[in-house]
């Protein structure tokens, strides 16, 4: 994704801290990266924000990472779905108070 001409100057980095954090923000459950296996840099940076490795053949390496702490996809299909429901109630509340004051 990182043109040529910008690697080595940490946009890599930021762009996948800013997807887990979106990732988290909205409530999914998981991300997954897929990386060809000769992208070393892609492959250390994904290791060293968490991902751990699902599979991997001759050209590709999936990689994933849970976002909700403590809880694995199996465990509780449903509670990131509440999660985000809870979160858009809380901001619909905040927007209609804000509006009444």
């Amino acid at each position: 994704i990182v043109s040529d001409r910008f690697q080595g100057q940490g946009l890599g980095r930021e762009m996948t801290r800013r997807l887990i954090a979106i990732g988290r923000d909205e409530g999914l459950r998981r991300i997954e990266a897929y990386v060809r296996k000769e992208n070393s840099r892609m492959l250390s940076l994904v290791k060293k924000a968490g991902f751990h490795v699902a599979r991997e053949d001759d050209h590709v390496v999936e990689e994933y990472m849970d976002l909700i702490p403590g809880e694995k996809v199996a465990d509780n299909p449903q509670a990131p779905l509440r999660r985000l429901s809870n979160e858009r109630q809380r901001r619909r509340e905040s927007r209609i108070d804000q509006k009444y004051e």
